[in-house]
Formats: structure tokens, C-alpha cells, sequence
């Protein structure tokens, strides 16, 4: 969440801090946050438990992409919109399925970035890690603006 508002902030042009990274943790947001995401796993981990026995291991790649590509938008919408988490799924998967190819396809960029980065450079996920959160920002930027 604070790496998100500190791409917000490079965007408009403000002076990016450090604790801004941190800030996120004792606000409300933070909260919606972290229950999202701990739902968002747990609906995941048991779906993927479910193909897994049957042994569907691909369709578990399916799935976790289609959540992926479908929620994208959730957390901006918390931090930016002050959106509940049912209004900001809502909104991410209304918002995603006016243009998903689109937006796989800048996921794929994303990806294959952040891979190469990590298994070329040692240090490469510390310079892309930062730059997903850009990326996501950019996106969410680029689609409200156009709604």
C-alpha cells in the first residue's frame, strides 16, 4: 500500500518518503487491506487444494492468474477511492473485464520483467519489486481516467 501511494506520489509530481511505505499499517485502509488479502488467499488456497486432488495443477495456474488479472485493481481502490472491499472487487473486476487482454498483456510484461530482473541480476528484485507497484499504479491511473 505505501509503495503504491509513493508511485502516486512521483506521478503528481510530489517528493516521495520513506515512511510513506510504512504509513498504510495503522490506517483503516491498511486493515481492508490485509483482510482482502488474507480472504483473497484463502479462497485461493482452497480452490487450489480442491484441483490439486484431482490433479488439475494447470487449471490451479488458470485460476490464480484469473483472480490476479480480475483483482488487480482491488487495492488501489481501497487506498485511493476509500472503497469498501465488496464495492472495490466490484469495481476491479467490472473495470478489468472492459479490457483484459489489454491487461494480461501488460501483466505478462510485468512478469517476464520481474523474472528477468530476478534471475539475471542478484539484485534484481529489489528493483522490480518497486516497479510492479509503479506499473499497478500507472494502470489504475490510466483506467479511471478513461472512466
Amino acid at each position: 500500500a505505501g509503495f503504491l501511494k509513493m508511485a502516486r506520489d512521483v506521478f503528481h509530481d510530489h517528493l516521495p518518503k520513506f515512511g510513506t511505505v510504512f504509513k498504510y499499517f495503522t490506517k483503516i485502509e491498511g486493515i481492508k487491506i490485509f483482510i482482502y488479502t488474507f480472504i483473497f488467499q484463502i479462497v485461493y488456497s482452497v480452490i487450489s487444494i480442491f484441483l490439486e486432488l484431482y490433479g488439475l495443477s494447470l487449471a490451479c495456474l488458470f485460476v490464480f492468474i484469473l483472480m490476479h488479472l480480475l483483482t488487480i485493481l482491488v487495492i488501489p481502490f481501497i487506498l485511493f477511492e476509500k472503497l469498501s472491499i465488496i464495492e472495490a472487487l466490484r469495481s476491479s473486476v467490472t473495470l478489468v473485464n472492459q479490457h483484459p487482454f489489454k491487461i494480461m498483456s501488460y501483466l505478462i510484461f510485468m512478469a517476464s520483467l520481474s523474472l528477468f530482473g530476478f534471475l539475471i541480476f542478484i539484485i534484481g528484485i529489489i528493483f522490480t519489486f518497486p516497479l510492479f507497484f509503479c506499473f499497478n499504479y500507472c494502470l489504475y491511473h490510466q483506467i479511471i481516467e478513461k472512466n
